[in-house]
């Protein structure tokens, strides 16, 4: 779910386009499916962001997150990390650095982005 939530952000994104966009979509998304209780942390404790910038400092604007309508521009770097946390079992998440081009999101890392399943 998370996976698909950053691949559709990356996707529709466009320069111009309200930060707070990425937040409303990524939540849209995860209702469609049917985790939005598990979005971004348990009810009623869920941030309400979905990533930041990335440039001089690891968090800064634009922040992807309500409230924050403003638009982002082309040539902004914002990292994009949709979390779903499922009580008493744990969290899952994807994380990963864009730049933002005219033609949308382009990742900026190469790592792969395929669960990874880890054995005890």
């Amino acid at each position: 779910m998370c996976r698909k939530i950053a691949n559709v952000l990356a996707k529709e994104a466009r320069p111009g386009g309200s930060a707070q966009w990425f937040y409303k979509r990524a939540k849209s998304i995860a209702e469609e499916e049917g985790f939005g209780d598990y979005f971004l942390g348990p009810k009623p404790y869920q941030t309400k962001f979905v990533g930041h910038g990335i440039g001089l400092e690891i968090s800064e604007p634009p922040f992807l997150a309500l409230g924050h309508d403003y638009p982002i521009q082309e040539g902004i770097t914002p990292s994009i990390e949709p979390k779903m946390v499922f009580p008493d079992l744990g969290a899952v998440g994807i994380e990963n650095t864009f730049l933002v081009s005219s033609e949308g999101l382009v990742p900026l890392t190469s790592a792969k982005e395929e669960l990874i399943e880890v054995l005890e």
